[in-house]
């Protein structure tokens, strides 16, 4: 109990003699954060994959063959281990209207798995779903109906009769997508479930079976893409297989020199920031070596001196803990929300377990070097009354 109140008048008679070391390591820890956001959000380092970017998992695979085999080519792409979702791509043109036909517009519709929602950002807690672009939300309200026509071949068409029929389909829209900007897919999609999509595709042909000329691929982990294209030209050599990632396995060159110069800047403000931090704390001591005589002098343990004044130090290095993750989320959140840079989510664990390791390592063993030495020097000395002066 003691020993705490000597604690709390040493950090209330000195708590502002080690607010430059205070400011310089919460400096260094918001320069740290604010690197570590860019590593995270644009290198992918902490991915088991290459990168985290959805759009390089899927790989398109074009069918230079007979395109009626598409089925096929399905079912046994989707039996490889590494594939995680495969479907054939029968997106088509369709006009969306509302149901009292007051607001319409045109798109691609591409069908998609249920499992792949997720990774547009989506869900859905039925099997029929629709997705529109988010700008057209103002015309397409959620939970609206929407209908669209589609073409279906009627072979139980009367001699005189057209073989093909029109018939209107009717959807609850589900929600909507952001802007993918994905050179896989058409800009102006409607994300629909394959179900339905295979269905008017299998349903406008005569003989019922779906034609494909390009089948998509998603495979979960990056670095498995160059074993799926090998499995895939084995089984049907006259594809062609195109992905964003060619360097599976390795970070791209510009992650390399990201990593670089952000190391090398973080290693440089590192020493900055211990010299600072040391040269502040000696001399802090220096002023204080009548604190630390009296102590020894009144038979106070060197191990018992030593640990009050590290303790002291140790709340200087919370309070930087503190200040560091404040300034960070308050930057990021403003950065997320203005700026739709996202460097937070996800992440925010590793900032505070690096600042809190950082902040109270580098005071506390700084101070402890340094109170140690300053120690040993009046110990040696002997010059009591010297010191008291």
């Amino acid at each position: 109990m003691k020993k705490n109140k000597i604690i709390g008048m040493f950090v209330r008679n000195n708590i502002g003699k080690t607010l430059p070391s205070i400011l310089t390591l919460t400096t260094f820890l918001l320069i740290l954060n604010i690197l570590l956001g860019i590593l995270f959000s644009t290198t992918g380092v902490l991915s088991r994959s290459v990168t985290n970017n959805s759009y390089v998992r899927f790989m398109e695979v074009l069918n230079n063959g007979d395109f009626k085999k598409s089925s096929q080519m399905v079912s046994k792409i989707s039996a490889l281990p590494e594939v995680d979702e495969c479907f054939p791509d029968v997106s088509h043109p369709i006009m969306i209207e509302t149901e009292n036909s007051d607001q319409f517009e045109l798109y691609t519709a591409l069908g998609i798995p249920k499992g792949l929602l997720s990774e547009f950002g989506l869900s859905s807690d039925t099997d029929q779903y629709i997705f529109l672009p988010r700008k057209d939300s103002d015309k397409f309200k959620k939970g609206s109906v929407v209908k669209f026509e589609e073409t279906f071949y009627n072979k139980n068409a009367r001699p005189g009769e057209s073989s093909y029929e029109l018939k209107e389909l009717k959807y609850t829209v589900s929600g909507y997508y952001d802007d993918m900007n994905w050179d896989l897919f058409p800009e102006n999609v409607v994300l629909m479930d394959q179900m339905t999509t295979d269905r008017i595709a299998v349903g406008g042909t005569s003989d019922g079976i779906m034609a494909a000329d390009r089948i998509i691929v998603h495979v979960a982990d990056v670095s498995d893409m160059k074993t799926v294209e090998e499995n895939i030209r084995e089984m049907y050599p006259d594809t062609d297989i195109r992905y964003d990632l060619k360097h599976t396995g390795e970070l791209p060159g510009y992650s390399k020199l990201i990593i670089a110069v952000s190391g090398t800047i973080l290693i440089v403000l590192l020493v900055f920031c211990i010299f600072n931090i040391n040269g502040n704390v000696k001399q802090i001591l220096n002023s204080r070596r009548r604190d630390i005589g009296l102590l020894s002098l009144f038979g106070v343990d060197s191990g018992d001196i030593t640990s009050i004044f590290v303790s002291e130090y140790f709340i200087s290095g919370l309070i930087s803990f503190v200040l560091a993750i404040a300034v960070t989320a308050v930057l990021f959140i403003l950065l997320k929300v203005f700026g739709g840079i996202d460097m937070l989510t996800g992440y925010m664990h590793i900032y505070i377990i690096a600042d809190a390791l950082l902040a109270v390592l580098i005071f506390v063993l700084i101070s402890a070097i340094q109170v140690k030495k300053a120690l040993k020097k009046i110990n040696k000395a002997k010059l009591f009354k010297e010191v008291l002066k």
